[in-house]
């Protein structure tokens, strides 16, 4: 049965099962060979041959020819001088090579040889560099269908299909290999790679990948890595099976896939898959955007809203206060009056005509002012001083002795620009001189004092009068009498409306045990 016919040079080389035959193209003379037990090469020159293995392929190559036999092995035979015994220069047994089926010229002086164990690769004196099985990519490690080349590419038959690789990689050194996205599946459908862009919702942010590379040679040497950027920076790396790689409940952003091989320490090229995953509408810029201009407008409305509450409040409480100090004056007006009537009608009765009528006229000048600030809710602190000096210069016709008056304004106070209610100091004035100076023996003085603290308006009236005696001293009929006059009760009301910060504190002199005068103090609050 004839295996082979190769070209040899001089010579035709047939393979024919157990015997190969050297055919020289000159004189056609035929020379017969067969393997011995041992694997050595004998001339044979008469008789048959031997059944001592089936002989499956010649390679002659650089001047040497190989014999391939799945019982013998792979040899390496010098054929210089085929009339004595061929040399065999290298051998290979068949239990290294496990049934040997087909041999192939590489480069660089490589072999390939498919056998039961895998592909094999061998240099030029049949050292074995490498041997490739299932376990390093290939289909099936039993190879029975032998291999072949074409395109450039190494195509290896096996008994369940072929595999292919390139020679060029397999047979150097350690080199990277590049690594393929094969399928992307998000929320169980499949997409595909390839094509762009990838945007989706926010509801699809389950992915799966899965990666392949190819790999010959000792899988222990290929490490395959990848990440998810910006989800992780750091390369995770893993064997060439942890190809599956899951990512869940992945929030709205741009990601980037990354993979990569290292084989042997080299490192490949990262092959990358880009995708978006869009937020939900509540979450976009534009929805942020719309609804925070609508809070803002709502708080500014809000707040507008409050800030004109305040004023329409302030202004309903001003005129409140307004009112109530209206009907405060319309009271005390009158009651001013009514006691100045009576002071002109005492000295009717103690024959004081020149004073009546000097009383009579000053105190028409006073009424006219009273109707004139009547209709005020506020005057200047000096129109205020110049009233009260000339109530004061009335009362005084009362007196039968000497009445030191005198009001004090600090230098820092502006009494044109400063604004206080009218008649605010006259009750108070008129009570320490009817209640506390009248009845003194001894020399009189009535004291205002006018100046600020904490930005506040004080006004101080002291005297030296009688004072006001204590509830001890007092049965209850007395009591009664010393209640605060009517036109006192009035001014606290009107300072009462004047607002927060606004007060009046009466202050009971002492002097050796005895009652020696008030001292009255109005706060009246800075406006500003």
């Amino acid at each position: 049965m004839l295996h082979d016919i190769i070209d040899c040079g001089n010579w035709m080389g047939i393979a024919a099962h157990s015997a190969f035959y050297l055919v020289d193209k000159q004189t056609h003379k035929v020379s017969t060979f067969h393997l011995g037990k041992e694997g050595d090469l004998v001339n044979i020159k008469k008789g048959p041959p031997t059944e001592s293995g089936t002989i499956h392929q010649l390679l002659f190559k650089d001047g040497f020819l190989f014999i391939l036999s799945s019982e013998r092995g792979l040899l390496k035979v010098n054929i210089e001088n085929i009339e004595s015994e061929l040399q065999v220069l290298s051998h290979l047994s068949d239990r290294k090579l496990h049934a040997p089926i087909e041999m192939l010229s590489g480069d660089n002086g490589n072999f390939w040889v498919a056998t039961g164990n895998g592909l094999a690769l061998l240099d030029n004196d049949l050292t074995i560099k490498k041997i490739f099985n299932s376990q390093h990519g290939l289909v099936r490690t039993k190879l029975s269908q032998g291999i072949s080349v074409a395109n450039g590419l190494l195509f290896i038959n096996g008994e369940n299909g072929i595999s292919i690789g390139d020679p060029n990689v397999l047979s150097s050194s350690s080199q990277p290999v590049e690594v393929d996205i094969r399928d992307v599946i998000v929320r169980g459908k499949k997409e595909n790679p390839d094509q762009f862009p990838h945007s989706f919702s926010h509801k699809e942010n389950d992915f799966q990948i899965q990666t392949s590379m190819p790999a010959f040679g000792n899988v222990e040497e290929y490490q395959l890595g990848h990440r998810l950027r910006p989800h992780n920076s750091v390369w995770i790396f893993g064997g060439i099976e942890d190809n599956h790689f899951r990512y869940e409940n992945l929030a709205p952003g741009h990601y980037t896939f990354e993979a990569r091989s290292i084989v042997d320490g080299i490192e490949g090229e990262i092959t990358s898959f880009s995708f978006s995953i869009k937020p939900p509408f509540w979450k976009t810029w534009w929805f942020l955007l719309i609804s925070g201009v609508s809070i803002l407008g709502l708080l500014t409305w809000a707040y507008k809203a409050r800030i004109q509450y305040k004023v329409n409040q302030e202004k309903l409480n001003t005129r409140i206060a307004k009112l109530q100090n209206e009907a405060i004056r319309a009271q005390l007006n009158p009651h001013f009056i009514f006691n100045a009537l009576n002071s002109i009608r005492s000295l009717i009765l103690l024959d004081k005509k020149e004073s009546s009528i000097e009383y009579l006229g000053n105190f028409s000048h006073l009424v006219r002012e009273i109707l004139s600030i009547s209709k005020e809710t506020s005057i200047p602190l000096e129109r205020e001083i110049a009233f009260n000096k000339k109530y004061v210069e009335i009362e005084r016709l009362r007196f039968s002795k000497k009445l030191d008056f005198i009001i004090v304004v600090d230098d820092d106070i502006n009494a044109e620009e400063i604004a206080v209610p009218p008649m605010i100091m006259q009750p108070f004035i008129e009570n320490a001189i009817w209640h506390g100076l009248l009845g003194k023996a001894g020399p009189a003085y009535l004291r205002v004092n006018i100046f600020t603290q904490k930005d506040n308006l004080i006004i101080e009236i002291d005297d030296n009068g009688v004072g006001r005696p204590s509830k001890s001293d007092l049965n209850v009929k007395d009591q009664q009498k010393t209640r605060k006059g009517f036109g006192q009760l009035l001014s606290q009301e009107r300072i009462n409306t004047l607002g927060k910060g606004a007060s009046l504190e009466i202050i009971d002199k002492v002097e050796r045990g005895r009652p020696s005068g008030t001292i009255v103090i109005i706060t009246i609050p800075d406006k500003k």
